[in-house]
């Protein structure tokens, strides 16, 4: 079977900003290009349009649930299976614990492969063992991963891929820093930006409020400015430190910005970036000085000599690596912002990098 006679469904709970729906929807695009019949299938959300704008088909189905059970289980069923028949998918793409509780069921009614992308160590591990003994093949997007499925769910090593985030290099590039972001936020042509863009959920709240924090120290040191790009479940509390950080500083220091659909200039604007994951790839793919958090622990400023350990750690986010503390991320801000050209002139080799392991074309072929 060639590319073009394959048909894929791909199944996510909702298309809501975050890194786990960002993966779908540039491994979409990948494989669309590459000739594959991609279909979605969804209850929706704000990237929609962005699929759809891609020539990728979408089908509304109704998850409501991180676990479905009772009604909304028998109609996803329905619904799955007269799509994988009257679409003559090939092969079903779990991308969620509810995705990969319908795709198991499914295939084993019509023979259809299913194989499932575990973006994480976020899963119950005993709800997950169960459906993945029904699941012939799995991806894992790094290296803890797949050490946690094999140690943790008892899956067998030889059955998980290890493929990584796709990034869409030929879109995050480097650009003018100087630019619309900037100009919203009116900083001062001498203001330093900090960009930290995350969900604002689980672990990684601890990163922002550090940031926070750290920002709030270096005021008296540089004119620095902090722009977080997210939203989650505790953005009323990071709203809170902000408004804090703010008052203490006399001015506004800390802008909370909500999620964008495109964080291109956010990262291209920025002096340096704050983030984990795909977030970490996406701004090192823009030539950013990027210092790397995330759920699991800290890393630090990405250079040419710690690259490697910290994709090990998945940039923090699957594996520890340090403890975070104000007083480190404070260090590392005052570093990164004294040394910018240093920095910057490693981001052009960490861009490097970011191109030759992880570009979109090479991921998908």
């Amino acid at each position: 079977m060639s590319y073009v006679d394959l048909t894929v469904l791909m199944l996510v709970n909702q298309l809501n900003i975050g890194g786990t729906e960002t993966h779908v929807l540039s491994l979409a695009r990948g494989l669309t290009r590459a000739g594959v019949k991609v279909i979605i299938g969804t209850s929706g959300g704000v990237l929609v349009d962005a699929f759809s704008n891609n020539r990728i088909e979408i089908v509304n189905l109704p998850f409501k649930s991180d676990d479905p059970v009772y009604d909304e289980y028998k109609v996803l069923l329905e619904k799955t299976k007269e799509l994988v028949q009257t679409k003559n998918v090939n092969l079903i793409h779990a991308h969620s614990i509810a995705a990969l509780k319908i795709a198991v069921q499914v295939s084993e009614e019509t023979l259809v492969p299913t194989v499932a992308t575990i973006h994480g160590k976020f899963y119950p591990p005993r709800k997950l063992r169960g459906l993945l003994d029904r699941c012939p093949k799995v991806i894992a997007v790094s290296n803890p991963v797949v050490t946690w499925l094999n140690k943790v769910i008892d899956y067998p090593l030889e059955q998980i891929a290890l493929i990584p985030n796709g990034i869409e290099t030929h879109h995050f590039k480097p650009g003018d820093k100087h630019n619309e972001f900037r100009n919203m936020l009116n900083l001062k042509p001498e203001e330093k930006l900090v960009v930290l863009v995350s969900r604002l959920a689980w672990e990684k709240t601890r990163v922002v409020e550090t940031a926070i924090q750290a920002v709030t120290n270096l005021q008296k040191e540089f004119p620095v400015h902090l722009a977080i790009v997210g939203s989650g479940a505790h953005k009323p509390l990071i709203h809170a430190a902000a408004e804090y950080a703010n008052a203490k500083a006399g001015r506004t220091v800390v802008s909370v910005l909500g999620e964008r659909l495109n964080t291109l200039e956010c990262y291209q604007g920025a002096d340096v970036v704050i983030g984990t994951a795909r977030v970490a790839l996406e701004a090192l793919s823009c030539a950013r000085p990027v210092i790397a958090g995330g759920n699991a622990s800290y890393v630090g400023p990405l250079q040419p000599n710690n690259l490697e350990q910290a994709w090990a750690s998945y940039f923090g986010d699957h594996h520890w690596a340090h403890p975070l503390t104000v007083a480190r991320l404070t260090d590392d801000l005052r570093n990164v912002l004294e040394n910018t050209a240093v920095f910057e002139k490693n981001a052009v080799k960490l861009r490097r990098w970011v191109v030759a392991n992880f570009q979109i074309k090479e991921i998908t072929a």
